[in-house]
Formats: C-alpha cells, sequence, structure tokens
C-alpha cells in the first residue's frame, strides 16, 4: 500500500539527502545515526553516479508522485512487514532526476520521523 509522505517526513528525507551531499558528517551522525563507515560507504556509493562537485536533493514534493519512467515515480513510500515504511526515492541531480534511487526506512511518527539509511542503488 501506497503511502503520502507529511510534511515532516518529506522534510526528513530532504535533510537527509541534503545532508549527504553537503558530506555533512556531524549531521549525518548526530541527526541520523550513521557511522562514519557507512558514511564513507554513501560516498563510494555516489562516485559510482554523480561526480563529487554535484549537488543532490530530494524531488520537490510537489513532483513526488510523478513517473520518473518505467513505471517508478519520484518518491515512492509503502508499509513494511515490520510497521516501518520503505521509501526509495530517485535522487535529484543538479536540479535534474538523477539516476541513483536512494533506499530508507522511516518510522511511522509522522511528527518526528527517524530514519534508517539502508543503501543506494539503481
Amino acid at each position: 500500500m501506497e503511502v503520502n509522505l507529511s510534511a515532516q517526513q518529506y522534510s526528513a528525507l530532504s535533510n537527509l539527502i541534503n545532508s549527504i551531499s553537503k558530506r555533512d558528517s556531524a549531521t549525518l551522525s548526530s541527526e541520523f545515526n550513521i557511522s562514519q563507515e557507512i558514511q564513507e560507504e554513501i560516498i563510494e556509493s555516489l562516485e559510482n553516479y554523480y561526480d563529487t562537485s554535484t549537488i543532490l536533493t530530494a524531488p520537490p514534493k510537489d513532483r513526488a508522485s510523478e513517473s520518473a519512467g518505467g513505471g517508478r515515480s519520484f518518491i515512492e513510500a509503502f508499509h513494511m512487514n515490520d510497521g516501518a515504511i520503505g521509501i526509495e526515492c530517485i535522487l535529484f541531480a543538479d536540479g535534474e532526476p538523477g539516476e541513483a534511487i536512494i533506499h530508507i526506512e522511516m518510522s511511522t511518527n509522522t511528527t518526528n520521523p527517524k530514519l534508517t539509511y539502508k543503501y543506494i542503488g539503481s
């Protein structure tokens, strides 16, 4: 079942992607509980897709459900068996849809969601 993200959930997703784009280790550690080792893995994954100068963002919220081709929306959110929300989000690179997709899990708390990074793929 598809889930529509609240403004706070979208904001948390956007903040995670912005922190990754800026390589903001302090925020990734403190706000998203991502270890230094996983941060290095994220950077290595992104280097397979983009130059280090590329600015990554979440798709604009008003475009989240737009088709990205191949039957996929820019942001797909769905309930998982364990009660969390699974999110697959196409990363925008310098303002345009890119190839990489970030996969995360998010708590169902719509006012203070917690995110768990899973992986970046395509």
